[in-house]
């Protein structure tokens, strides 16, 4: 029962359209959704194109009451997992400067990997992305 309503939660975050994913964020952090399991929606939401930002803005928004409910390992993954796939350097300066000014002992080296790889990813795409659009466009 348990892992059919996991998947069922993380194949909401797949959706589209921003509103139906905002609906979902919104949903994950009420009485009716463990805990741990906001995480996990969450986590998805970011995964998407769609809900990369929304991701983010819904850490953003909703920080000190994550720092309030996950105090361990899960605010880490949380914040790993919505700041990893930006790739821009104005994202890791956004990054940067958010954790700046909430700083969170904890997650401080998770914070410095997370960074450090919105960097390695806008690197690679500025050195690759015209190569990989241009072979894609030959499938």
């Amino acid at each position: 029962m348990q892992e059919e309503k996991d998947r069922i939660s993380r194949s909401f975050s797949a959706l589209k359209d921003p509103e139906l994913l905002r609906k979902v964020l919104d949903f994950s952090m009420s009485d009716l959704v463990r805990a741990q399991d906001s995480v996990f929606v969450i986590i998805s939401a970011a995964q998407t194109k769609t809900g990369r930002e929304l991701a983010w803005d819904f850490l953003k928004n909703n920080y000190a009451t994550f720092t309030e409910r996950y105090k361990g390992g899960l605010l880490g993954r949380l914040v790993k997992h919505t700041t990893e796939n930006f790739a821009s350097e104005s994202h890791a300066q956004e990054v940067t400067e958010f954790f700046t000014k909430n700083p969170t002992s904890w997650i401080e080296r998770t914070v410095q990997q997370s960074v450090e790889t919105i960097r390695l990813n806008s690197e690679c795409l500025k050195r690759d992305g015209e190569a990989v659009k241009q072979f894609l466009s030959t499938l």
